[in-house]
């Protein structure tokens, strides 16, 4: 319980999906100025590896493959180190985050509220033990499941579509030479290697073991056992949302944005129905995995941005007539 506090704490620290970069008051890509980034007057962000030279820049030659690998460790750096500039929204996001995720996993009479939810649905529909250990004392009691969305066919397919995704747009637009393609599917990529590093790192230190394994308690063993891909938080809903997170950010698009989160919490459902996780587990994953996406938009983007934004529509009075104005930004 301990290391899961300290390392939540240091993963949500710079997840300030409403803020620019600590204390600099660049708007997001979407609106960002057209004016060079020399040439404004914020105050410097605080954190590590934050500013205008940490940002992707356009005219690199392949930029995407000289400096992904070093903006992504300098990511898992710059991330924590921008706790010292939190505001009072961020420590309300943190615990809107960490607050329910660990009141589900808390026992009560032996019990926690995690382990009660999958009891229930294990009732109501039985359980999928066609992933569960030979050890599983839950496949034994339960009834197996009629229909599984989650297999491990569906896993497999899942995780090459979100890797090969950005890889591959990011291929298109580099010989295409369609720069905002590659921009915006190498800062998705971004995202998605700093979530798996992020969720991977929170499992070898909890140590929680999966839904079927044992009695289904979802017992902390912390680092004394490797439990994977099982274990918390969930790396499948961190990695999708971690891309959803980053393109729905980049692409000022509300439709995109409402679909993509329409379409990543429909799998994160059947993550829990499907027994491949628990609730707070695929919760906490998509919450980090968004939020590290937008964060990766927010202060790795490029400046100035050429991106066509609609901002108003004004009534317009003169001596000609009556009228109306439409204000756009590019």
């Amino acid at each position: 319980m301990r290391s899961f506090v300290i390392t939540s704490l240091l993963l949500l620290a710079p997840l300030r999906a409403g803020a620019d970069e600590g204390g600099d008051s660049t708007p997001p890509p979407s609106a960002a100025p057209t004016t060079p980034p020399q040439n404004r007057t914020a105050e410097p962000p605080r954190g590590l590896f934050l500013g205008d030279d940490w940002r992707y820049q356009h005219s690199a030659p392949w930029p995407w493959l000289r400096s992904l690998v070093l903006r992504t460790l300098a990511d898992l750096i710059s991330i924590p180190s921008t706790i010292v500039s939190w505001s009072v929204g961020d420590w309300a996001l943190f615990a809107a985050v960490t607050a329910p995720t660990v009141a589900a996993f808390v026992p009560i009479d032996g019990r926690s509220a995690d382990a009660r939810l999958q009891d229930v649905l294990h009732q109501a529909r039985g359980a999928n033990c066609d992933v569960a250990p030979a050890s599983s004392s839950v496949c034994q009691t339960a009834r197996p499941a009629s229909f599984h969305l989650w297999t491990p066919g569906s896993n497999l397919a899942l995780g090459l579509t979100q890797v090969l995704t950005p890889l591959t747009l990011m291929l298109v637009g580099a010989l295409a030479g369609d720069e905002k393609l590659l921009e915006a599917s190498t800062l998705a990529a971004e995202a998605l290697l700093v979530s798996q590093a992020y969720h991977v790192t929170l499992k070898l230190l909890t140590g929680r073991e999966g839904v079927l394994h044992g009695s289904g308690a979802g017992t902390f063993f912390g680092p004394t056992r490797l439990s994977f891909p099982d274990g918390f938080p969930s790396g499948h809903s961190a990695s999708l949302f971690a891309l959803i997170g980053a393109y729905s950010t980049y692409v000022d698009a509300p439709w995109l944005h409402v679909l993509l989160l329409g379409v990543g919490g429909a799998l994160a459902t059947w993550l829990v129905l499907d027994d491949y996780h628990f609730a707070s587990e695929v919760f906490f994953g998509a919450a980090t995995g968004y939020l590290i996406g937008r964060w990766v938009v927010r202060h790795r983007a490029a400046l100035p941005t050429t991106r066509v934004t609609w901002q108003a529509v004004t009534p317009v009075l003169s001596v000609s007539g009556v009228g109306l104005a439409s204000t756009w930004t590019f």
